[in-house]
C-alpha cells in the first residue's frame, strides 16, 4: 500500500517521526538515571554500550532483524517490547537516528523501534510523580533575576516556587503535540475528502487540548508525570498507526468492508466507561478475580479514550486511507472530544486530584511544604495573575476534607475505601486516615494564608472564609461519624463563625440545622436542641421554615409530641418553601460554594414527611 505526500517522502518523514518520539523516551530515561537502583544503573549502562555498539553495526544488525522477521515476526516485535519495558530507550534513540541519516532498515525501524517505544510507554505508565526537595536552580534563577517581571516575594512574605525547566519544557511539548494530527492531515495525502479529515484532525486536536487542560490544575511534580504519561502514549500511537499493524489494520478493514465499525468504535468506549463504574465504593475484597487484576494495567479512563478515539483517524484517516476506518473513527473522535470536555470542566473533581492529596498526606514533612508553598504559588500567583485571570480555586483543600468525611464513613461499613492511584497502588482509606487529612486541609488553608493573607471585605477573604467554613462542615461530619459528639458541635459552631464573617447568616443557619439532624438522628437529642436554639430567628422566611421543622422533628424524636406539633403549625405558617426559594436565599449572600439549596430542600420535605406521619393530622406541602 503506497502513501503519497504532499510535502516530503514519507518515509522520510516516518523516520523523522520515530526519531523524535525515541528522543522523548530517551531523555525519560536519562531523567530518571539518579534515582535508579544498582539493576537499574546496570540497565542503564548496558543501554548506552548496545547504542554505541549498534552504530557501526547497523547494517548487520538490520539483516539479523530481517531474517528473524522473515521467520517469524513476533521474534524481533517480542524482543524490542521487552528493550522498551527494561529501559533501552537509548539503543531505540541510535537505531531510529542512524537508519534516518543512512536510509534503510525497515525492518528494524517497523519490528524493534516501533515495538521498543511501545514498551518504553508502558514503563512509564506506572511511573510515581517524583518529590523534590528543592525547586530546580533554573526557577531560583529566573526569581532573582535583576529584570525578572516575576515577583521575589507574594504578598505574605512567601517565597513563590516557579515551575522548573521540565515542567516548561514538557507543558511546551504537550501544546506542540496537540497540532501534530492537523499537520499530519495536512502533509500526507489520503482517499477520503480533505475537510473531512481536517475536521477529525480539529477534533483530534481540542481532544488534547481538553486533556492538557485537565493536567494544569495538579501539583507540580504530578502534572509534569501526567503530560510525560500522556504525551508518550500518543506519540506511540502515531509512531505504531504509522507501522506495519497499521498497514495490517487497514488491510484487514479493506478485505472486509460489511463490517460495521462505528459499532466497534462505540464498544470501545463503552467498554472504557464501564469499568470505572462496575467497580464497588467500599471493601476491594467483593470485586472480582479479572477486575482486580485489569486495574493493574488500566491506566485510567482518559487514556483509554484517546487510544480508542485516536488510533482509528491515525490509521484509517492519516497513514493508510480507509474510508470504513474513517466514517468510524468520526464517530469516535465525536466521542472522545464530549469525554475530553467533560474531563477539563471536572479536572479539579477527577481522580488525578485525589492523587494529589494522596501525594501530599504520604509526603514527609519538609517535601510536603515545599509542595503546599508550590501549590500556592501555581494556583494563586503563576496561574491567577501571571497568565490569565482566573477564579481563586480552593479545589484541593476540600478535595482532601472529602476524602476525610469518606474515610469516615467507612467506619460503619465492612472495609475501608480503596482508591487506585494513576501509579499504580491502590490505598485503603478508613477511619485512621481522618485526622491526618483534616490536618493536611488546615495545612492547606493556612499556607494561602501565609502566602496571601485576607484582607476583610475583600473576595480573597470571602473565598477563605468559604473554604474553610466547608472543611469545618465535614470535620462535623467527620466527629458525627466517629460518634464524637462534642466534636460535631465545636466543628459546626466554627463552620457558622466562619459564615458570619462574611455575613452569610443562612449559610451558617443551615450548616448548624444539618448538625443538629444528624446529632438527633442518632438519639443525642439535647446536644441536637441546644444547638438549634443557639440558631438566630432573624433569618429569611424559607430558612426559618427549615428551622422550624427541624426543631420539630428533633422535639418529636425525643417524644415531645406537643412542642413538635406546635413547631410543625408554625413552620407552615410560612409560605416559603420551594428549591427556588432557597435559591433566592443563599444567592443573596454571593457565596458560589456550596450550595446548599437542593440538599435543604430535600431534608426540610423529607422532615415533614416524617412528622405527618409520625403526629397525623396535618398537610403536608411538599409541592
Amino acid at each position: 500500500m503506497t502513501i503519497e505526500t504532499t510535502g516530503s517522502d514519507p518515509s522520510e518523514f516516518t523516520r523523522a517521526l520515530l526519531v523524535g518520539t525515541s528522543l522523548v523516551f530517551a531523555l525519560l530515561r536519562w531523567r530518571e538515571a539518579g534515582g535508579t537502583t544498582p539493576r537499574g544503573r546496570f540497565l542503564l549502562g548496558a543501554d548506552l554500550v548496545l547504542a554505541i555498539v549498534l552504530v557501526p553495526l547497523s547494517g548487520r544488525f538490520d539483516d539479523l532483524v530481517t531474517s528473524l522477521a522473515g521467520q517469524s515476526a513476533l521474534i524481533p516485535l517480542a524482543a524490542g517490547l521487552v528493550a522498551g519495558l527494561a529501559g533501552m530507550a537509548t539503543t531505540g534513540l541510535a537505531a531510529a537516528a542512524v537508519f534516518a541519516v543512512d536510509g534503510g532498515g525497515t525492518s528494524t525501524l517497523a519490528w524493534v523501534v516501533s515495538p521498543l517505544l511501545v514498551g518504553a510507554a508502558l514503563r512509564m505508565i506506572r511511573r510515581k510523580p517524583r518529590l523534590l526537595p528543592h525547586p530546580e536552580p533554573w526557577s531560583r534563577a529566573a526569581l532573582h533575576h535583576p529584570h525578572s517581571r516575576l515577583v521575589r516575594q507574594l504578598p505574605g512574605g512567601m517565597e513563590p516556587v516557579l515551575p522548573g525547566p521540565s515542567d516548561v519544557f514538557w507543558g511546551v511539548t504537550a501544546r506542540l503535540v496537540c497540532v501534530l494530527p492537523l499537520l499530519l492531515v495536512l502533509l500526507i495525502s489520503g482517499e477520503g475528502e480533505l475537510k473531512a479529515r481536517i475536521v477529525c484532525a480539529l477534533l483530534l486536536w481540542g481532544m488534547l487540548l481538553a486533556y492538557d487542560r485537565a493536567r494544569r490544575p495538579l501539583l507540580m511534580p504530578h502534572r509534569l508525570q501526567a503530560r510525560i504519561t500522556d504525551t508518550g502514549v500518543f506519540l506511540v500511537l502515531v509512531v505504531v498507526a504509522s507501522g506495519p499493524l497499521g498497514e495490517l489494520l487497514a488491510r484487514w478493514s479493506s478485505s472486509h468492508p460489511s463490517v460495521n465499525y462505528w459499532k466497534v468504535a462505540l464498544f470501545a468506549f463503552v467498554v472504557a466507561m464501564v469499568h470505572p463504574l462496575v467497580e464497588p465504593r467500599f471493601d476491594g475484597r467483593r470485586r472480582s478475580w479479572l477486575l482486580t487484576r485489569s486495574t493493574r494495567f488500566l491506566f485510567g479512563t482518559d487514556q483509554l479514550v484517546l487510544v480508542c478515539a485516536a488510533f482509528p483517524f491515525l490509521v484509517g484517516g492519516v497513514f493508510h486511507s480507509t474510508q470504513k476506518l474513517m466514517e468510524a473513527s468520526g464517530l469516535a473522535l465525536a466521542i472522545g472530544f464530549g469525554h475530553a470536555g467533560l474531563t477539563a470542566v471536572n479536572a479539579t473533581r477527577g481522580a488525578r486530584r485525589i492523587a494529589d492529596v494522596m501525594l501530599l498526606l504520604k509526603a514527609p514533612f519538609g517535601k510536603r511544604k515545599r509542595l503546599l508553598d508550590a501549590w500556592v504559588s501555581d494556583t494563586f500567583y503563576r496561574r491567577r495573575w501571571w497568565l490569565i485571570r482566573r477564579p481563586l480555586d480552593y479545589s484541593l483543600p476540600r478535595m482532601t476534607a472529602t476524602l476525610a468525611e469518606l474515610s469516615a464513613q467507612s467506619s460503619a461499613a465492612t472495609a475501608g475505601v480503596y482508591w487506585p492511584l494513576p501509579w499504580g497502588e491502590r490505598v485503603r482509606l478508613d477511619h485512621s486516615s481522618c485526622t491526618g487529612l483534616l490536618k493536611l486541609a488546615d495545612q492547606m488553608l493556612d499556607r494561602v494564608d501565609a502566602g496571601f493573607p485576607p484582607r476583610p471585605g475583600t473576595g480573597l477573604h470571602r473565598a477563605q472564609q468559604t473554604a474553610r467554613a466547608d472543611v469545618a462542615g465535614r470535620r462535623s461530619n467527620v466527629a458525627q461519624y466517629l460518634h464524637d459528639f462534642e466534636g460535631t458541635v465545636a466543628a459546626a459552631n466554627q463552620a457558622a463563625d466562619h459564615y458570619t464573617a462574611i455575613d452569610a447568616p443562612s449559610h451558617a443557619a443551615v450548616v448548624r440545622i444539618f448538625a443538629a439532624d444528624r446529632l438527633s438522628g442518632v438519639g443525642q437529642h439535647e446536644t441536637a436542641a441546644a444547638l438549634l436554639a443557639d440558631i438566630p430567628e432573624d433569618l429569611p422566611p424559607v430558612i426559618r421554615r427549615l428551622l422550624l421543622i427541624s426543631r420539630a422533628a428533633s422535639a418529636r424524636r425525643a417524644h415531645r409530641t406537643t412542642a413538635a406539633h406546635a413547631l410543625l403549625t408554625a413552620a407552615r405558617a410560612i409560605p416559603a418553601r420551594t428549591t427556588v426559594d432557597f435559591r433566592r436565599a443563599f444567592l443573596a449572600e454571593r457565596i458560589a460554594f456550596p450550595s446548599f439549596a437542593e440538599g435543604a430542600r430535600s431534608a426540610m420535605v423529607s422532615d415533614e414527611l416524617d412528622l405527618d406521619r409520625e403526629l397525623g393530622g396535618t398537610h403536608p406541602s411538599t409541592r
